[in-house]
């Protein structure tokens, strides 16, 4: 410890680690000292995360945490359990119950996590935790959220929820325009814009499938969703073979590679 807070120069442990996260180095380092009884080294190294609010929960300092905007990450640590039990029961901050129920749900306890979550009710004006527990939801409670964090934000994943809420449910017509109405707000969003061209075929609006298609620009992804079948789909049921069997390069997904005459995508 005192050899890696050396190589860190005046700030310590904070200065020798460099990744996109920080802080939670530093938190699980902090774990591993108190887990050996070296509390003291602990809470040193947890005061170096600085303003990271598990870092300020677990010091206790509950009014400054909850004073903090929402960080990127979900709690995970069964570490940050016990202090997340004692900020809820310290503070009346929902975004204590809000972490606890992040954690409790990455253990699969959905019990506690929907139960905490249900009783923050509707006083965090965050988009974010309304996104999240729209997530956890189905039906009319999910787009109660969803159409509450629209109220907040413009951020293209609630268009995303929204135009999969109204999928899932076979309202195309409502999905399309959810899509429709976030890509006014988020132009070039490629999730979007699969999800619109999606809902438009379902609406049986072909040939404005095709037209949007050939109007955007479709970067390839690891996640599955393509624009290449919205487009061939659209050229089937207008009876276009020949164009139902085309690969335009601004649809990211690209002609399969063939193997003695075989296609493998």
């Amino acid at each position: 410890r005192r050899e890696l807070g050396k190589c860190g120069g005046p700030g310590g442990w904070a200065e020798a680690v460099a990744n996109e996260f920080p802080q939670e180095t530093l938190l699980e380092i902090a774990s591993w000292y108190r887990e050996s009884g070296l509390e003291e080294e602990a809470l040193e190294i947890e005061a170096e995360a600085g303003d990271w609010p598990l870092a300020r929960i677990r010091r206790g300092e509950y009014a400054a945490a909850a004073a903090l905007p929402l960080p990127p990450l979900f709690p995970f640590r069964r570490e940050d359990i016990a202090p997340l039990e004692r900020a809820v029961t310290a503070h009346p901050s929902w975004k204590f119950k809000y972490y606890r129920a992040a954690l409790a749900a990455s253990f699969g306890d959905d019990a506690t996590a929907d139960r905490l979550l249900d009783a923050v009710g509707d006083e965090s004006g965050d988009w974010t935790f309304h996104l999240y527990r729209a997530s956890r939801r189905s039906g009319d409670k999910r787009l109660t959220d969803l159409k509450r964090a629209e109220a907040l934000s413009r951020n293209w994943r609630i268009g995303r929820a929204l135009a999969r809420h109204y999928a899932d449910k076979g309202e195309w017509a409502e999905s399309a325009a959810a899509a429709r109405r976030f890509l006014d707000r988020n132009p070039g969003c490629n999730p979007l814009e699969i999800a619109y061209a999606n809902a438009l075929n379902r609406c049986g609006r072909w040939r404005e499938t095709v037209e949007f298609l050939r109007n955007v620009t479709i970067l390839p992804s690891e996640f599955g969703d393509n624009a290449c079948d919205a487009w061939q789909e659209a050229w089937r049921k207008l009876g276009n073979e020949k164009m139902a069997n085309t690969y335009p390069e601004n649809l990211g997904k690209g002609k399969p590679y063939e193997v003695n005459g075989k296609g493998i995508n």
